[in-house]
């Protein structure tokens, strides 16, 4: 009796073994293409991350550049661009360098800042600006 128990117990197993290599015969292209594509995916992801950081570093290292000194405004036009917020953060930088904010001799406020919009132009003779309405603020 036993010994029937254990051949029709190894002929089942047999019967499993089979069935599981038939199996992965027919779906086991599809498993390792759904690793692969995985792995894949995450290998392009970490690389597409390690390629934005290092434009951004770039990007960093020749705005210092571009800044160092007296901030040459050439060398900041000059400046490529990989997306739109380095693009702006180049016209911010350019724009700042461009008009630059002077200190009224008198009351110790910039040029352009607060409630009367004062325009940035000088007065030689005095260091104080001129008004929008022609006179000067004192």
């Amino acid at each position: 009796m036993s010994n029937t128990d254990s051949f029709i117990e190894e002929v089942t197993e047999e019967v499993r073994r089979d069935k599981l290599f038939a199996l992965m015969r027919k779906w086991g292209w599809l498993v390792a293409l759904i690793i692969v594509g995985l792995v894949g995916g995450a290998a392009y992801n970490e690389w597409s991350k390690a390629r934005s950081q290092a434009q951004a570093q770039a990007f960093g290292d020749a705005v210092l550049a571009g800044l160092a000194g007296d901030a040459n405004p050439t060398l900041l036009e000059e400046l490529p661009t990989a997306n739109a917020n380095q693009e702006l953060v180049k016209t911010l930088l350019l724009s700042s360098t461009r008009a630059p904010r002077r200190w009224c001799r008198d009351c110790g406020r910039v040029a352009g800042l607060g409630r009367d919009r004062w325009p940035a132009t000088a007065v030689p003779s005095t260091g104080a600006f001129e008004g929008a309405d022609g006179g000067r603020h004192r």
